[in-house]
């Protein structure tokens, strides 16, 4: 099974995952991203009850 066929979202799609990487320590810029994000599937795809977390690692 190709991975687009194993990991597509339909209409009966219920959850999702969705992580992004801010490989410049800006905090703000991650959080302004996800927050588009948000915005765009609550529009789009009828989002709702997101949850965001934020992690910050120190190499």
């Amino acid at each position: 099974t190709s991975d687009n066929e194993r990991t597509k979202m339909d209409l009966g799609t219920q959850h999702a995952l969705f992580l992004i990487n801010g490989y410049d320590g800006n905090r703000n810029a991650v959080t302004s991203c996800a927050e588009d994000l948000q915005a765009l599937l609550a529009k789009y795809a009828q989002g709702k009850d997101f949850r965001l977390l934020v992690e910050q690692s120190q190499p």
